[in-house]
């Protein structure tokens, strides 16, 4: 985590950036760092990564807030069954589970 990032929000206490990008300053259950990763505000609870799911003329479309874009890398995974042990490269089923990651350039 980039400490500019860290200290634009003041999570920065007696120097220990190690702490603060550990920490779940807002109580959301994602750490600092992750925050950052996806691109949410690690002093607000209502701000989380979120994955929305429609469909247009019969095929699934994913998408997600918030989208940084360029600065990071987004994957989409899906399954049939939850009970499938494998994520893999979704399909245009007519039942399906998609998960959508987040990481780092």
């Amino acid at each position: 985590v980039p400490y500019p990032w860290l200290d634009a929000y003041r999570l920065v206490t007696g120097g220990n950036y190690e702490a603060a990008a550990l920490a779940d300053v807002d109580g959301d259950g994602a750490l600092s760092w992750q925050e950052y990763v996806a691109g949410s505000l690690p002093t607000n609870k209502s701000s989380v990564f979120r994955a929305y799911i429609g469909v247009t003329n019969s095929r699934p479309w994913v998408t997600w807030s918030p989208n940084l874009g360029t600065a990071r890398v987004y994957t989409v995974d899906g399954k049939s069954a939850l009970t499938n042990a494998a994520w893999l490269s979704p399909t245009n089923a007519a039942s399906r589970f998609f998960r959508v990651k987040v990481s780092l350039d």
